[in-house]
């Protein structure tokens, strides 16, 4: 019998012990809400597309976890580029958090802790495998893990009978000589990308058109050293190009934010987020004159960010909108759109344009960019207008999306242009793709950051009633095929024929390949002719000159890019350049000013000073001309001024060049070169004090710029002089300051003068 002070005691003991219980630090408990994960059959039934399509399933977990890229290799195997550990750090910081018992609900972006960093770090490695299908039903039924333990892989591309894989810091060239599966060569090609958060990585590597290798560099940068580079290679936080041998690595125009990129048939590059893509003037025009301002390296043709998902979207996402600190905190930083659930970009990558002719014409030459986010696929309109692009939405998907999914688990990372001419889309298939910084510490307690870390799916898009087509193998193709595929138009034939003819380097391709790059029937096949020659060193002058004057634009401009080293040898070639001055196209005359750049002539001079007064309005054509007098600003400045006096003061739009020139002359701070352009300011303007103006306010810039000298030109002097002597008010103001910087104001003999002149600069009777 238990009396009824020991039954209060038990009581006591047993509130004691649920206590006890309840603060034990126990684990915090997972969200019933969270989505859960479908099968290939049952996730392709979520897709949302045009009629016109059909959705396959290529590949499924377990063959592949967490893909981030797929190539082909001549042989027409299938490769996929892996990454393990992708926000395992997060992870690991709120496992040890959740074992507190306590939410982390204090508002902020936070980094794991180092030593959850630490810990992820040596579990965050890459994965290259193959992946067959061994019974031909367009299914892989097959995985082999055909290189491991890499650095976190972030794109991989064929080259040289093997496989290039990205990802920092190194880029590494992987080859399976013994054909026993696994790759037993391995070398590092380049090494020294910094290390960023994962998702940033150096990314996504792209086959162009001229024989190098285009790869984005997220947020990337770093001192670039390789076994077969002569000197380190500063890159920077750009883009950037390679040779596949590693002979030679670059930085390339244009900056990609995120992750992914892509080309077109003509080498435009278009890169994240959706709508950016780098100006048409290569990084090595931009960066051989540093005297004067570099324009943006991007330029945008999207002219919205809003989109229309068919999946609602994650729990998280929809709790950090409906939490007003939350929401503004995100708001101040990043923007609205980026604290709303969904309807906006906010994770754009993998993007594609499709270069082949599998699917209808509609789709030739879009632009494809996946949100994994928001579960879709956008498809944008390009349209080229002038030097610029121009962005727009399907008449058909104003207010839908090309491909979307209601299955919130499917997250489209990367798209490619398959052999077989279908889009082929890679999709890491978790239930969280975001950067776990980004959610809101006390919800990646409770969702989690890893779900799916072993899943992963590729899917393609094929014409809903086209048969499959046969597996494209091109590794055993002659001669004669593989010049006959440079016209194919799927750009992944043409690519690869180009690829194997370059690095077999027979000498029976070249009679095909110039009779091709001049009578090719399409501009794609004239064009990768002519690069093909140029990657075999077998390109001659006459090949270029037959260029020069193709019909097509793009084979035009190209022609330019790889005739300009011979402009000095070659008069012909240079001839046939300048006449491209008056050419209908405004790429063409961009090219032509950059190239230009390469030769220093009297006619190169007048054709520049053609060029800035038939397009110097355009701010791209005036980068282009700029970079191209780094020391020869006088000589163009007074070609143009000459023709000032000759036209009566009319020279179209080359009077924008006025300005710029002036500057970079005085940045350079060359006695000789600031009095030569004192001369031309002081007698050949002597008559337009507005331009007189426009070139010592432009003189005046360039000063600033670096340490002050004294002027010792006599004949500077002199000219000096007469413009703090002269007509206008204004002209004598910025004389005077000229005179200041220079330390003109310090010559005894110019004491008289820059007395009346001080007091004419003072005098407010003064009139222009």
């Amino acid at each position: 019998m238990i009396r009824p002070h020991m039954a209060a005691t038990l009581s006591l003991i047993t509130l004691i012990c649920l206590i006890a219980a309840s603060s034990s630090a126990e684990e915090i408990q997972r969200r019933a809400d969270a989505p859960k994960p479908l099968s290939p059959e049952a996730s392709l039934r979520h897709f949302h597309h045009p009629d016109d399509v059909r959705v396959e399933i290529v590949a499924s977990e377990p063959l592949l976890a967490d893909p981030t890229a797929i190539a082909w290799d001549e042989h027409g195997r299938l490769f996929v580029a892996e990454i393990h550990g992708y926000n395992l750090e997060g992870h690991l910081d709120v496992e040890e958090l959740n074992k507190t018992g306590q939410l982390d609900e204090v508002v902020r972006r936070i980094s794991a802790n180092s030593a959850a960093q630490e810990a992820a770090e040596k579990e965050t490695y890459g994965t290259v495998r193959m992946l067959t299908d061994s019974d031909g039903d367009g299914r892989m039924d097959r995985s082999t893990v055909w290189a491991d333990r890499l650095p976190p892989c972030h794109g991989i591309v064929a080259a040289r009978g093997g496989i290039i894989a990205v990802g920092r810091p190194d880029i590494i060239f992987l080859a399976d000589r013994d054909n026993d599966g696994k790759a037993e060569v391995r070398e590092t090609l380049f090494t020294g990308f910094e290390i960023t958060i994962l998702e940033r990585s150096i990314n996504n590597p792209r086959w162009g058109v001229d024989n190098w290798i285009y790869v984005s560099a997220g947020r990337e940068g770093g001192e670039i050293s390789g076994p077969h580079l002569k000197k380190t290679v500063s890159i920077g936080a750009s883009d950037f190009r390679f040779k596949p041998d590693g002979s030679a690595i670059e930085p390339a125009t244009g900056r990609n934010y995120m992750f992914g990129q892509t080309m077109n048939d003509w080498g435009d590059r278009f890169v994240t987020p959706p709508g950016l893509y780098a100006i048409p003037i290569a990084q090595r025009y931009l960066s051989r004159n540093p005297y004067f301002p570099t324009p943006s390296v991007n330029a945008n043709a999207a002219s919205s960010n809003r989109l229309f998902p068919t999946s609602q979207p994650h729990p998280w996402r929809v709790e950090r909108s409906e939490q007003k600190e939350w929401n503004k905190y995100y708001s101040d930083r990043y923007g609205s759109s980026e604290a709303a659930p969904n309807g906006f970009f906010t994770a754009a990558c993998g993007q594609m344009i499709y270069r082949a002719d599998r699917l209808s014409p509609q789709y030739w030459g879009n632009h494809f960019c996946c949100d994994p986010a928001q579960n879709l696929v956008h498809r944008s309109l390009l349209r080229r207008n002038g030097l610029r692009f121009e962005a727009s939405r399907a008449a058909s998907e104003q207010q839908s999306e090309f491909l979307s999914s209601t299955d919130q688990w499917f997250r489209p990372t990367n798209l490619s242009t398959g052999p077989d001419g279908a889009i082929y889309i890679v999709d890491m298939y978790r239930e969280i793709i975001e950067d776990y910084s980004a959610i809101p510490r006390y919800l990646q307690q409770q969702y989690g950051l890893i779900e799916g870390k072993n899943h992963g799916r590729i899917w393609r898009i094929v014409p809903k009633d086209k048969p499959a087509l046969p597996k494209e193998k091109l590794a055993d193709a002659t001669i004669p095929r593989l010049v006959a595929e440079l016209s194919n138009a799927n750009a992944w034939q043409r690519l690869t024929a180009q690829r194997l003819l370059v690095e077999r380097a027979d000498l029976s391709s070249y009679p095909l390949l110039k009779d091709l790059a001049k009578h090719g029937k399409t501009p794609q096949g004239r064009l990768h002719a002519l690069y093909t020659l140029s990657g075999l060193t077998a390109l001659e002058p006459v090949d270029t000159k037959v260029a020069l004057s193709d019909a097509h634009f793009a084979v035009r401009f190209h022609g330019l890019k790889i005739s300009e080293h011979w402009f000095q040898q070659h008069p012909l070639i240079f001839e046939a350049a300048l006449k491209l001055t008056n050419d209908p196209d405004v790429r063409v005359r961009l090219q032509l000013a950059l190239s230009l750049g390469e030769i220093f002539n009297e006619s190169s001079i007048q054709a520049l000073a053609k060029l800035a007064a038939t397009d110097g309005e355009d701010s791209l054509i005036r980068a282009a001309i700029l970079s191209a007098v780094p020391s020869t600003s006088n000589d163009l400045l007074e070609a143009i001024a000459g023709q000032l006096i000759e036209q009566s003061g009319d020279v179209g739009s080359a009077e924008k060049l006025l300005h710029p020139l002036a500057a970079i002359i005085g940045a350079r701070h060359y006695d000789v070169e600031i009095s030569r352009l004192l001369v031309t300011v002081a007698s050949t303007l002597k008559n337009h004090a507005e331009q007189q103006t426009t070139c010592l306010t432009g003189l005046l810039e360039g000063l600033d710029r670096g340490e002050s000298r004294a002027l010792d030109s006599t004949k500077g002097k002199e000219s000096l002089g007469h413009l703090l002597t002269g007509k206008s008010a204004e002209v004598r103001r910025l004389a005077l300051r000229v005179a200041s910087v220079t330390k003109f104001t310090e010559s005894k003999e110019m004491q008289a003068v820059f007395s009346k002149a001080t007091a004419d600069a003072l005098d407010n009777s003064q009139t222009l």
